[in-house]
């Protein structure tokens, strides 16, 4: 396990200590996900419920970039997750499917 820097001037770049972990580096991280980095960079701006075929609801959190590139001239891309962190793909209208389980959501007014 990597000793604990005593002083910031150490570290020449961000490092961060998770919880029951060894020492992070959180550049290192941009460089190896960037899509999560991306990802991480958008905002939420909407919440609503959506119900499987059984009547279960679930909460859906709508995310977008908050800094979209202007270049494209496109709409600011949407990502959609349950409130637990489950990816949502959007299908169209109101309906929406699960990522991992593939269980059909619909958008419930």
């Amino acid at each position: 396990m990597s000793k604990a820097p005593t002083r910031s001037a150490e570290l020449p770049y961000k490092r961060t200590r998770i919880q029951g972990a060894q020492w992070y580096d959180a550049g290192e991280n941009e460089r190896l996900f960037p899509e999560v980095t991306k990802q991480m960079a958008s905002v939420l701006v909407g919440q609503f419920h959506a119900r499987d075929a059984e009547g279960r609801v679930y909460p859906v959190h709508e995310f977008r970039e908050s800094q979209p590139d202007e270049a494209d001239g496109e709409e600011p891309l949407s990502t959609y997750r349950l409130a637990i962190g489950d990816r949502v793909n959007h299908l169209g209208g109101d309906e929406f499917e699960l990522v991992q389980s593939g269980i059909k959501l619909t958008r419930t007014v």
